[in-house]
This record gives structure tokens, sequence and C-alpha cells, in this order.
């Protein structure tokens, strides 16, 4: 017996989303899903948190010390850890929620969300907002 897969509301949206940012079929965007993020407003926005939480090391030393009282050698000692880093650096500033927000306000949220070209897409289904990035 061949199982179906059921696809709630929010995941179809998503995938006419995609459909209709490519100018595609269901089945070509369908097809397509893993080169692509396709996400509510909340749902870019903890992606990312979680992305930037996750590379806080590879942050411009000047950028992380501005949010913390540390000298700027120092944040560029501890990067030299690379991921090792991250919790420490972390730890040291000050915000992090402000940190986070300060990146987004600077470079835009499709800066650490689409790794292909950096492009932020807002595409309307059924009157919901959804956010496509190319991340391949």
């Amino acid at each position: 017996m061949t199982q179906v897969k059921t696809v709630d509301k929010t995941e179809q949206e998503k995938i006419e989303a995609l459909a209709k940012h490519l100018d595609c079929s269901i089945d070509e965007a369908v097809n397509s899903m893993d080169d692509y993020l396709v996400y509510t407003d909340d749902e870019a926005d903890e992606a990312v948190y979680n992305y930037i939480n996750d590379s806080i090391c590879y942050f411009r030393s000047d950028f992380i010390a501005a949010h913390t009282e540390v000298d700027q050698e120092v944040i560029s000692k501890l990067q030299e850890l690379h991921e090792n880093s991250n919790e420490a650096i972390k730890s040291l500033i000050k915000d992090f929620d402000h940190f986070v927000n300060d990146a987004v306000l600077c470079d835009g949220r499709a800066h650490f969300l689409s790794s292909y070209d950096g492009e932020e897409n807002e595409i309307t289904v059924n009157g919901n907002v959804y956010y496509v990035y190319r991340s391949n």
C-alpha cells in the first residue's frame, strides 16, 4: 500500500509561494525545495537568530566589541579558536537580542539566510506573506 504524504496549509502555501517566485509548476517547486528556504516572518526571524547564534565567531571583531565591554584585540584572539569560541564570545555580549537586531539592521536577514545571492523575496499567497531565500 502506498503512503500519501499530507501537507498542512502553511506548507502548501510555502510550496505555492516558491512556485510563484520561480514562475513554475507546483511539482517543479517541490523538486526545488532543497535549494530554497521559505519562511513566514516569524520563522525567518528565528532562523536568522539561530544562524547568528551559531556563527558569532565569524563576525567582525569590531562589531562584536561594540556589543561588549571587551577590546577588539581580545575578541580577535578569541576568534582564532573559530567555532570553539562561539560560546565564549556570546557570553561577552551584553544583550544578544540587540546584537542580532543590530546585525540584521546592518546587513538584512538575507545576508544570513540566502547564501546563494543574498536576496530576500517577499511573496503573498492567500493573504499570507512568505519570504523566499535561495540557499544553494
